[in-house]
C-alpha cells in the first residue's frame, strides 16, 4: 500500500479545495495520520501557507465538516476490500463501521461528517447525511439512501464528482444551514 493512502488525502484535499475555496491548495492532508488530532480534525485540514482570505475561506468550510478520506483494496466485505453493493447486503460492512466511527467525532465537535471513500483510484465516493432538498440530491446523480436505524439517521452515498460538478459550496452551506432550522422548527 505505501503512501497510496497519503497520495489519496491529499488528492481529496486539492480536489475539495477547488471546491470550497477555488483554491486547490486550500487544504492539506492532516500530517501523522492515526494521530489524536485527527479525531478532532478529520483527514483534511486548512493549510496553513494558503493566502489569509484563502485560510478564511478553508477555515469557514472546516468548521462545518469533518472529513475522513478512506482508499481501500481487495475483495472481502469483512477484510481490507469492498463493493459498493454490499451495503445492501453486508450489515457489517466497512463503510458503515468507518461513518460511525466518523459520526461519533463529528457529533462530538458539532459538525458534518463527510465520508469520502475509494476502491483504488477508480471512483470516489462521498458519505453525508446533510439536511439537503431532494432536488439538490436529485442534481447529483444517482444515489444510495441508507436508513442507519440503530443512529437514527440517513445516510446518503453519491459519486464524489457528480456532487461537486452539481453543488456550490456557497449555497450548499445556505441550504444546510436552512435544513437546520427546518429540522428545529416545531413543524420540522
Amino acid at each position: 500500500m505505501g503512501d497510496a493512502w497519503k497520495n489519496a488525502e491529499r488528492k481529496v484535499a486539492k480536489i475539495l479545495g477547488r471546491w470550497s475555496c477555488n483554491d486547490e491548495n486550500a487544504l492539506r492532508r492532516m500530517p501523522l495520520q492515526g494521530r489524536m488530532m485527527e479525531e478532532y480534525l478529520g483527514d483534511i485540514i486548512v493549510n496553513e501557507t494558503a493566502s489569509e482570505s484563502v485560510r478564511k475561506s478553508a477555515a469557514e468550510f472546516l468548521n462545518l465538516f469533518m472529513i475522513d478520506v478512506k482508499r481501500r483494496v481487495g475483495q472481502n466485505c469483512g477484510s481490507t476490500g469492498w463493493h459498493i453493493e454490499q451495503l445492501l447486503t453486508c450489515p457489517k460492512h466497512q463503510i458503515i463501521q468507518w461513518w460511525l466511527k466518523l459520526s461519533t467525532a463529528a457529533t462530538k465537535y458539532n459538525k458534518f461528517p463527510i465520508l469520502i471513500f475509494t476502491k483504488g483510484d477508480r471512483n470516489w465516493f462521498i458519505a453525508h447525511s446533510l439536511p439537503l432538498h431532494k432536488s439538490t440530491l436529485a442534481n447529483c446523480g444517482n444515489y444510495l439512501v441508507i436508513e442507519l436505524v440503530s443512529l437514527s439517521a440517513t445516510l446518503f452515498v453519491m459519486e464524489l464528482g457528480h456532487f461537486i460538478e452539481y453543488t456550490n459550496w456557497h449555497d450548499l452551506l445556505t441550504e444546510v444551514k436552512d435544513g437546520l432550522l427546518r429540522q428545529k422548527s416545531p413543524g420540522g
